[in-house]
């Protein structure tokens, strides 16, 4: 039997009490037909059915990245997604916008459409903080040594994310349909303290290295790349990077060509001569006590430091990077004359009594790789050396800290492995040509030979024998 909802009428003074009767309170809600949230059909849905849908469309739409700018700076800022900026859907309260479909309506309503509702999730990326908060420094601190003392100069004031604000400015411009998100900019606190910085006031090591002033080009570079080593300071923890402190070898960024290793063979390359520097800095930051975050060395010997105490670098690939491991601040600066690169690291007074030690040990020979090639232009079975290549080598290294004269801790800072340069043989691939046989000479052919008479008188004949 189809069952009809009634409803009672009951009389009670002079007003009336309606009564559902039992079949009309199991009626599912749904929500009003031809409704839509951002183009997302729910009209019909229930509203669980309508959450998921939502819930379903969010998980792409909150992929789409959003520009960034700091509001009153030119600072460029990484694109990020709602969610990397703490906002998401809040389809509880989107639905609940809603409106329901009523039991006695008659047709289908006219279309409705509604906005998504938003609500922080969460705190902004840290990317944003960071990229912020570097750029927005007006002058970092830095600290140098001139004419035998420290100068420094404060840092100057500086902007950090107002994170606060962040997720209702997302979504201010979600509700708008706009595509750029402004973030507020407020005061910060120094990274480097006046205070700390007084702190840096020694010389806690230094490092030099030479090289001929006569190849200008190398010199150029190396002169370059040491120039962006200018008094930084960092606090404990703080790192430094020589690839991103240094910044891409580019000719239009005033590097020139010279010589390089390229897998383990002398070779010319825009930039030649920057490792000098990072060797340099490398030697001066293992004196300073520091810890060596990362750090390779080269495919050959370099004649400027002993084996097992370089450091190459390639932008993009490998990297010098060093953290102050120390209790105080730290300062790192380059000097460059003519011939000679020195880098010290400054910091507060050092230790009485404490002396750091590089030592190398285990150094091992052995024969060179090798490569072989082909070549038609000798015969098989023949080989040619190439080039006569060098021996391989390595060695581990060892830092010592002594105090008072006795050793107190010995870190081992690796193997280094130098594959020498390659010996390099040709073989021969062609077949040898066949020899030509000449064909045999015919015999010649049989005359009577007639013998030639005498001028003077008849033919001589032998004479018989008797």
């Amino acid at each position: 039997m189809k069952k009809i909802a009634m409803v009672s009428l009951v009389a009670v003074g002079s007003g009336a009490v309606v009564f559902p009767l039992a079949g009309a309170a199991h009626r599912e809600e749904t929500i009003q037909a031809n409704v839509f949230v951002n183009e997302v059909a729910v009209g019909g849905l229930s509203p669980q059915a309508a959450s998921l849908k939502l819930r379903q469309w969010w998980e792409g739409a909150r992929k789409t990245k959003l520009e960034v700018k700091a509001e009153g700076k030119s600072i460029k800022l990484p694109a990020l997604t709602p969610t990397m900026l703490g906002v998401g859907l809040d389809d509880t309260e989107t639905v609940r916008q809603l409106p329901l479909a009523g039991l006695m309506a008659i047709g289908e309503p006219e279309r409705t459409d509604f906005e998504p509702v938003f609500k922080k999730v969460g705190e902004p990326d840290k990317s944003l903080a960071a990229s912020l908060t570097k750029a927005a420094v007006t002058r970092p601190a830095k600290a140098v040594w001139r004419k035998g003392a420290v100068v420094r100069t404060e840092e100057g004031g500086s902007l950090t994310l107002d994170a606060s604000s962040v997720a209702e400015r997302t979504i201010a411009v979600l509700e708008s349909g706009e595509k750029t998100v402004s973030v507020a900019l407020i005061s910060a606190k120094k990274h480097v303290s006046d205070e700390d910085l007084k702190r840096v006031s020694h010389v806690v090591s230094t490092f030099t290295t030479k090289f001929s002033a006569g190849n200008r080009p190398r010199s150029s570079n190396i002169k370059l790349a040491a120039s962006f080593f200018n008094g930084q300071v960092l606090m404990p923890g703080d790192r430094i990077s020589y690839n991103e402190t240094v910044g891409q070898r580019t000719i239009r960024r005033g590097f020139k060509e010279a010589g390089v290793y390229v897998d383990g063979r002398h070779d010319t390359g825009v930039g030649g001569g920057i490792c000098q520097v990072s060797t340099t800095l490398y030697n001066a930051a293992l004196f300073a006590d520091l810890k060596i975050v990362r750090r390779r060395n080269h495919s050959l010997p370099v004649p400027y430091v002993p084996l097992g105490r370089d450091a190459t670098v390639d932008w993009g690939n490998i990297d010098l990077v060093l953290e102050n491991s120390s209790d105080g601040p730290i300062a790192v600066e380059s000097a460059y004359t003519p011939g000679k690169l020195t880098f010290r690291v400054l910091g507060p007074e050092p230790e009485k009594g404490k002396v750091v030690k590089i030592e190398g040990t285990g150094v091992s020979f052995s024969p060179g790789r090798v490569i072989t090639k082909r070549s038609a232009a000798l015969p098989k079975g023949t080989t040619r050396v190439e080039e006569s290549g060098g021996t391989a080598k390595s060695v581990s290294t060892f830092r010592v800290v002594m105090k008072d004269g006795k050793p107190v801790r010995r870190d081992s800072l690796g193997r280094s492995f130098y594959g020498g340069s390659p010996r390099v043989i040709v073989v021969g691939t062609a077949n040898p040509k066949p020899k030509v046989v000449p064909p045999p000479t015919a015999p010649a052919s049989a005359t009577a030979l007639t013998p030639a008479a005498p001028v003077d008188g008849p033919a001589q004949t032998a004479p018989l024998p008797e």
